[in-house]
């Protein structure tokens, strides 16, 4: 998580606390049962979620990223473990110490830093990514500030690999609560001009359950439209799928 001490009329600060002392009593039990996190952290079903985006990716540029990937704003580690199991030497930020100490002590095939996940340059000098994840992060998930966030977005982007990814996901409203988040489409305006390309967001919830091993780009959509009419009937905080491909030069 990010040390950003930007102002939004959406109390971020309430929730980043929630979650550091739910990491710091999780840590402090030396408990190695994750399920305590399950409120402020992804703790099962990583890999079908990720199965699910790769096939996306894949389906819609015929890209497959392989080499170094970044999770950033970690947590203990979850997603971090799923890149790893799907082929990627992977590493972890995230702003609090209590959950890189978990994710340290429980994964140990992975790396794992204690930083400021906006500007994780400043963590990991000159190392390049072909793959960087940002799921659930406050600074985009619970901020207004499209600003900060696409300033956050080009240090991302300076550190990506041409040909490789960069996935945003989160979750925009439900649970009777809107979500001050980046806004996707002005992120997409910004960056058609420079060549990227984007797809998204999607949701996520029947294309993990029902777009098996490579669903085509058109599922996709479809999928994620029943999800985002389920989402409107139900009032569901569904997670959102928003990838950004940087070209081979």
């Amino acid at each position: 998580m990010s040390n950003l001490n930007s102002g939004s009329r959406h109390n971020w600060r309430h929730y980043m606390k929630l979650s550091d002392d739910c990491y710091r009593k999780v840590n402090l039990s030396s408990n190695t049962d994750l399920s305590e996190l399950a409120n402020h952290n992804l703790v099962k079903g990583g890999d079908i979620e990720l199965r699910a985006i790769l096939s996306i990716i894949a389906g819609r540029w015929k890209v497959r990223p392989r080499g170094k990937a970044l999770d950033l704003c970690c947590g203990v580690g979850i997603m971090t473990e799923c890149l790893r199991q799907f082929g990627f030497k992977a590493t972890g930020v995230d702003l609090n110490s209590d959950a890189i100490e978990l994710a340290t002590r429980t994964i140990p095939d992975c790396r794992f830093f204690v930083g400021d996940a906006t500007d994780p340059a400043s963590i990991l000098r000159g190392e390049i990514f072909d793959l960087i994840l940002v799921r659930e992060a406050h600074p985009f998930s619970r901020i207004n500030d499209i600003e900060f966030q696409m300033a956050a977005v080009e240090r991302y982007l300076s550190i990506l690999s041409p040909g490789g990814v960069l996935i945003i996901e989160h979750a925009r409203f439900g649970g009777g609560m809107s979500y001050p988040s980046l806004n996707f489409r002005q992120v997409s305006q910004l960056l058609v001009k420079r060549d990227f390309l984007t797809v998204g967001p999607l949701f996520l919830a029947l294309i993990k359950k029902f777009g098996g091993d490579k669903p085509s780009p058109l599922w996709c959509s479809l999928l994620s439209l029943l999800t985002h009419v389920m989402q409107k009937i139900f009032g569901l905080r569904l997670i959102e799928a928003y990838v950004i491909y940087k070209p081979a030069k």
